[in-house]
């Protein structure tokens, strides 16, 4: 909070959203802060797409920053976003994330996926101050403007609120590119973060919003001939990997089943969507995003213990 207000932009609101701790960080945060921003807070635990929404929805700025609690900023990390947002051809924006505790160290210089959505990390030239080109941004260090995400909300909202967390930013980011915007990392905004704060990768709420979430964007956001193309072949890799962790790691078994079994349960209102996607946002074609991601690694699909 401290690094947030010392910010070096001249007129900016925090909002900060408590999905319902309780470790006090609430009351630390009204004891220090009242005065300093915005403080909301949740009955319960929304998770973090309904959480940034709220504060989304509470939010005056022309341009919206979504950080993480597990980050640290520089003073010109808010400024150095904003001036890359000059561009109307720039939808997002990410900044250059480096390791909270050896901050030599790179976190994530901006991500990008596979046709059937397993990530992989785009470690472009850390050394070059020029913004590159994205997949699309994380949600730890982002910055859009508030007109651009106007144009990609589904019934009024931003995050899909479904997702709970994990995902939601490449949903958002595969929606913002269906409209023509290119998503850029933006060296010269640094964050400090410490990854996994919340949820270790290996816990059963990890590997299962992962896995549903996963299959979901893919539903939204391909075209019909690219959906029927890679969401089978997802399914039947999903299936191999969970009798996969039956004998390597037999504790994310049951959440890749639960995963899937979600989206079967779900299918109706993840169609819905999915229909609102293509009808009123598509202006890219499947085979621009196509090239825009990593080439299929059939190794890493089968032998990876990435959730």
């Amino acid at each position: 909070m401290r690094s947030v207000l010392a910010t070096n932009y001249p007129n900016f609101e925090v909002i900060v959203v408590d999905n319902a701790s309780t470790d006090g960080s609430f009351e630390l945060i009204r004891e220090l802060f009242v005065r300093k921003v915005i403080l909301l807070r949740n009955t319960r635990n929304l998770g973090y797409a309904e959480g940034n929404n709220i504060g989304f929805q509470h939010s005056r700025g022309d341009i919206i920053a979504f950080l993480n609690i597990d980050t640290e900023v520089t003073e010109d990390w808010l400024m150095e976003l904003v001036r890359a947002l000059a561009s109307e051809e720039v939808g997002a924006v990410q900044s250059a994330l480096f390791k909270l505790r050896d901050r030599r160290s790179i976190d994530s210089l901006g991500w990008t996926i596979d046709p059937i959505g397993y990530a992989y990390a785009a470690w472009l030239d850390s050394h070059s101050k020029k913004p590159g080109e994205l997949f699309y941004a994380e949600g730890s260090a982002m910055a859009i403007r508030r007109e651009t995400l106007v144009e990609v909300l589904i019934d009024g909202v931003l995050f899909d609120s479904d997702f709970f967390l994990s995902f939601e930013d490449l949903d958002l980011s595969w929606r913002l590119r269906l409209k023509g915007y290119k998503i850029l990392l933006v060296r010269s905004s640094v964050v400090y973060h410490s990854r996994s704060y919340g949820l270790a990768d290996d816990s059963y709420q990890k590997v299962y919003y992962n896995s549903r979430n996963r299959i979901a964007t893919l539903i939204k956001n391909y075209d019909v001939k690219q959906l029927f193309t890679w969401v089978p072949l997802l399914l039947l890799l999903e299936i191999v990997r969970t009798f996969l962790f039956l004998y390597r790691n037999p504790s994310k078994a049951p959440a890749k089943l639960h995963g899937m079994t979600w989206n079967l349960a779900n299918i109706r209102s993840t169609w819905r969507k999915r229909a609102f996607v293509q009808s009123k946002m598509r202006k890219i074609s499947d085979s621009e995003i196509l090239n825009a991601m990593r080439r299929p690694n059939a190794r890493r699909w089968f032998l990876s213990m990435y959730p």
